[in-house]
């Protein structure tokens, strides 16, 4: 009897960390369905870049930048960099990277709910941060899944900037960071995934350069 009240409080506990990433998702198809969810400033742009990787396996966004008709004076200059062989994003391209199979098969609405799918992470690590640090499961989780169900989260989980992503990487480091201290081995499986987490964070943006040297250091 006591295993299976702890197997369905077990249970509770995932479907409880899960309601974040459901109200991500249900916000971006309401957004969607209603048009209210445009493509605006440098998103244009990540999605730009992931579309060229996806279709011209390449990075030359000159063809891309026509197809869609960013002709207007100044606007494809603030965003690219010409060279003799092409177009060129001046944005990171760890972002348009991971979108660029999302975006190919299902357009931007695939690209937020990729987005909206990856920041629904943030119940479950935040839930193990506090956890580890105050030792409560039960309190942990609702903390989490609070902070994770308020701002920026919940406006901002599906928006194409690499930010909530970057936080949500060093959360992951930081949970890492408290883990090395409570047990005496940490898995080897887990220090892969928090070097290729940290090796990750340049290609989402160079000003997150110095927090994945302290991080790997």
């Amino acid at each position: 009897m006591h295993l299976l009240s702890a197997g369905a409080a077990s249970t509770g506990y995932r479907i409880w960390l899960c309601i974040p990433a459901i109200a991500y998702a249900f916000v971006v198809l309401v957004w969607h369905c209603n048009g209210t969810d445009p493509l605006t400033g440098d998103e244009l742009f990540y999605l730009t870049v992931a579309e060229s990787i996806a279709g011209d396996f390449d990075l030359d966004v000159s063809n891309n930048l026509q197809q869609h008709g960013f002709r207007s004076p100044g606007w494809r200059e603030s965003h690219c960099i010409a060279r003799p062989y092409g177009w060129f994003s001046i944005h990171s391209l760890g972002l348009s990277a991971l979108l660029a199979l999302p975006w190919k098969l299902w357009g931007p609405l695939g690209a937020r709910l990729t987005m909206a799918a990856l920041c629904g992470l943030a119940a479950p690590l935040l839930c193990r941060v506090i956890e580890r640090i105050w030792m409560s499961p039960s309190n942990s989780s609702s903390i989490g899944v609070a902070l994770a169900l308020g701002m920026p989260f919940l406006a901002a989980s599906s928006q194409i900037y690499p930010d909530l992503l970057a936080g949500l990487l060093l959360l992951f480091a930081a949970d890492s960071a408290i883990c090395r201290d409570r047990v005496a081995r940490v898995p080897g499986c887990r220090e892969v995934l928090l070097s290729m987490s940290l090796a990750f964070l340049p290609w989402l943006h160079i000003k997150y350069a110095a927090a994945a040297l302290v991080g790997l250091g």
